[in-house]
Formats: structure tokens, sequence, C-alpha cells
């Protein structure tokens, strides 16, 4: 008895040892061993827009953002596609994983929301250059850095954009310089709104670098010779006293238009400064430099928490080649009375509105359109912490807005 134990002891040792070294075979046979924990897909990212900032007819006329993903530690970088509206519908990840990389453009992640202008050379995924009067959608793909662990996942669509580039009939050229600053310019002409600062006011406003605007406060070309310089009001983010004092004294020539309040600043420079009087909620027309400025004395909005009613706070209309602009500065739509300026009859061609906070919104957007109606709309004034909501925002209250982020970008109306 004791012996036929020992026997199946030494059967039941044997057997266990066999069915292991099978089981060790089959791992290095390559079949199923222990199951590992299979990949999981990164998050997508959201709040994606896409808006025609240029008028080049190529990729470098599209800018895109989108709110970055909330744990970005295992993605490599972004990847946009500009795809085809035709194609969009069959357009899913597995293609996405087959554009070669010269028809996307990668991003690298920087702990923010993206916003990036498109490269001038860019192609569509079918390899095409980017032009003008074709449809097409956005996709973006969150790329893992570790594909066996997570995987990469693709964007819904964006919104269908078409390129399109101004008739050349329309002469008047916008260039937009940093926030809330504008130079608008016709023939030999030039006018610049809130446009002369320094990067250190602007902080979290969207903005060039230093040298770039210290490239405007010295005049150079295309910014020599500037007829009026215009402030809509005393706060730092829409000017800097220093560059513009700069900018005054070695242009000997160029109006400025401010607030009342803001003259004792620029009292070395008073036979610059355009002598007019105007009370809240009124208008007043004055030329300068043979260039026809209508004043209106608005209300400033409240943001931030703070009550900013007693700013005094100017929006101008500037008339050139008949044509008519609108600088709404940092206008508060609902309590400035608009239809107190009978702004309907003035025709306004392009009217520069501020867009950022609880400024876009649908009962903002009925006081413009009710009470100055203009033939286009630009929204700028942007804060980059919230860029990419905001211009989601923009694009359902203003769809059709032109939309100023990038300084330096033009138009032409």
């Amino acid at each position: 008895m004791v012996k036929s134990n020992v026997r199946l002891g030494l059967f039941l040792s044997l057997l266990a040892l066999v069915l292991l070294i099978q089981n060790c075979k089959k791992d290095d046979d390559g079949s199923p061993g222990p199951v590992a924990n299979p990949p999981v897909s990164l998050a997508k990212i959201t709040d994606l827009a896409v808006m025609d900032i240029g008028e080049a007819g190529n990729g470098s006329d599209l800018q895109v953002s989108f709110a970055k993903v909330a744990d970005e530690t295992n993605v490599s970088e972004y990847r946009i596609f500009v795809v085809n509206s035709a194609e969009s519908a069959d357009f899913d990840l597995e293609r996405a994983e087959e554009v070669p990389q010269d028809n996307f453009q990668a991003v690298a992640k920087t702990g923010n929301n993206i916003f990036v202008t498109l490269t001038e050379n860019l192609k569509t995924t079918s390899g095409v250059f980017i032009g003008n009067d074709i449809p097409y959608k956005i996709f973006v793909l969150t790329a893992s850095e570790d594909t066996t662990r997570f995987l990469n996942v693709l964007s819904a669509a964006s919104d269908e954009i078409t390129l399109t580039t101004v008739s050349v009939e329309d002469k008047v050229k916008v260039t937009y310089i940093a926030n809330d600053g504008v130079m608008i310019e016709f023939e030999d002409k030039k006018v610049v709104i809130d446009a002369i600062n320094r990067a250190s006011n602007l902080g979290g406003w969207v903005s060039p670098s230093n040298a770039a605007l210290m490239a405007v406060e010295n005049g150079d070309p295309p910014y020599d010779d500037i007829d009026i310089i215009m402030i809509t009001h005393n706060h730092g983010d829409h000017y800097s006293t220093t560059a513009v004092q700069n900018y005054l004294s070695d242009h000997p020539n160029t109006k400025l238009i401010i607030p009342s309040v803001m003259e004792p600043s620029f009292s070395s420079f008073q036979s610059q400064i355009a002598d007019f009087s105007v009370n809240k909620f009124e208008r007043i027309n004055i030329v300068e430099n043979d260039i026809s400025i209508d004043v209106l004395h608005v209300e400033h909005f409240d943001q931030f928490g703070n009550d900013f009613s007693g700013v005094e706070s100017f929006a101008y209309i500037v008339n050139l080649d008949g044509k008519k602009f609108l600088h709404a500065g940092d206008i508060d739509y609902l309590d400035s009375q608009l239809d107190s300026f009978n702004l309907l009859q003035d025709s306004v061609t392009v009217a520069f509105i501020p867009t950022f906070g609880d400024l876009v919104s649908l009962p903002n957007r009925n006081a413009l359109i009710n009470n100055v109606n203009p033939e286009n709309i630009v929204c700028l004034h942007f804060l980059t912490s919230t860029l990419s909501t905001t211009l989601n925002q923009v694009n359902f209250v203003y769809p059709n807005a032109d939309v100023f982020t990038t300084p330096f970008q033009t138009r032409e109306y």
C-alpha cells in the first residue's frame, strides 16, 4: 500500500512537470500565455474650431483651435488633418493613421489649449494643396507615446469651412496688431486704434513679441507716417503711454484722439491732440489730417468683478474710401444706449467688437445687429486662457464673422 502511494505521488509530480514544460513551450511558440492588460484609447480633444484668417489661398489662411485633453501624460503630439468635405464621412482612425506625414500638421503638446495657424504648404489628406472655394473639414488625432498601452484616437469633424478671397475692388486694408489693436489704411492714409502698446501690458491677451510691437512704436514700415492714433480708453491693455509718446515725438504730424481724462499724460504733445468734447451717449464728428472720425461716448463693459461704468470710454467710426469702420473699444452692448447713436443710417462696413467672457452672447449680438447691422463683423480682444472655448462661442453667436487672433494678419474690405 505504501509503495502504491509513492508511485501515485511520483506519477502526479511527473504529470505536473510535463504540463509546466508544455505551457512554457506554448509561450515560446507564441501561443497565448497569461493574459496582459489590453491597451486603452486616449481621450479625444474637444472644442474644435477653425477660422479663415487670411487671403493667401493656402493652408496659412486656416487657424485651428481646440481644448487639449485633460491628461497629456501619454500624449506624444496632436495631428491636424484637413479633409475634403466630400471625403470626410469615410475619414476614420484607420485612415488617419495611414496618412503620410507630409499631409498633416503635427502640433506639440504645450500644457495649454492649442490655437495654431497651419502652414502655407500643407496638403489635404489626399495630397492636394489647400486652396480657395473648396469645402473642408478638420480632424485632430491625439497621438500616443506608447501604442502598446494607449491607442491613438480621432476627434469628431469640425464644422465645414471654405476659404474665400475678398474682391479686388475692396481697397481698404486692415492689419491686426495685438489684443484690441488694428491699423486701417487706404492709399496714403493710415489710422491705428488701440494698437501702440508693449508686451508687458498684454499678459493674458493675444499679442506678438515685444520686438514686433517695438517695430510699430518705432514707425518701421508699414507703420510709418500714421495720420491718427486713437485710444478708446485709459486701460493698459489698449495702449502704452511711453510707446505712444515715442511715436508722437518721432512723427510730429501724427494726430492723437483720446478721452479727456488721458490728456495730462500727453501734455507735451498738446498741439497733436484733437480738440473736442462729447457727452456720454452722444457722438461728434471731427476731421483730422483729412480723415473723418466720429467719436461715440459709450459705456465700458463690466468684467472680472469690476465696475467700469465710470471709465471715460469711446468708440470710433473711421470713414475711408466711403466705407465706415466702427471700432467699439470695450463697449457695453446693452448699457451704451446704442439706439441713441443712429448707427443704422451709417451703413457701417466693418464693426470691430470685443469678444471674451460673457460679452459673447445672443443679447449682445442682437443689440449689435438691431442698432448697427454692419456688413462685416470682426471679433477681436481675446483672452488666451479661454481662446479655444471663446472661438467656439463666436462660431455659434457670430458664424460669419472674421476673427483676429494672429498678430499682423490682414483683411481687405
